[in-house]
């Protein structure tokens, strides 16, 4: 199964299989109807992510804490997929580095913030752990309802029961 700790040290540097995988399962299965938006309302289009031929609308992936919220290693998983979601080139460039409390109180001014921000598994709990710059707290929330959203798209918590055929010949 998956764990916190899985998400917490896939990180966006280098964008490796593990982290485009991760990625994959949130924004292009949209399982149970998660992640099909952005936190500013756009609907994900997954395969457009990295079109070059649509850069308008190319999604780019974001910080919700960005690096300069922080002391320079003060929060070990910043840099992990637990703190990224999708946003529209022209959003990500509109929010930049403002800090959590700057740009969400702009965001969540939106009259459908509340359905956008659990499709993008961050509850109110977290959210206000975001908020409150209890940013290791966030992490590790965010990064514990990400395992257990992976866990649920691959069945990795349930136990198999898979009927196994017996293949051995009778003589």
């Amino acid at each position: 199964a998956i764990t916190a700790d899985n998400i917490l040290s896939t990180r966006y540097s280098g964008k490796g299989f593990r982290y485009s995988a991760m990625l994959a399962v949130m924004y292009d299965t949209k399982h149970k109807g998660l992640f099909g938006h952005d936190l500013c309302g756009e609907t994900i289009d997954y395969s457009v992510r990295y079109d070059p031929e649509n850069p308008k609308h190319k999604f780019e992936d974001h910080h919700l804490i960005p690096k300069s919220s922080t002391a320079s290693g003060s929060v070990p998983a910043i840099d992990s997929i637990a703190n990224i979601v999708l946003l529209t080139r022209d959003k990500n460039g509109l929010i930049g580095n403002q800090s959590p409390r700057d740009y969400f109180d702009k965001l969540a001014k939106q009259p459908n913030f509340d359905r956008l921000r659990e499709e993008n598994l961050i509850d109110k709990d977290t959210f206000d752990l975001l908020l409150n710059e209890q940013y290791s707290d966030f992490l590790l929330a965010r990064a514990t309802a990400l395992a257990g959203y992976i866990n649920d798209y691959f069945q990795f918590d349930k136990e198999r029961t898979e009927d196994l055929a017996d293949n051995t010949d009778d003589e």
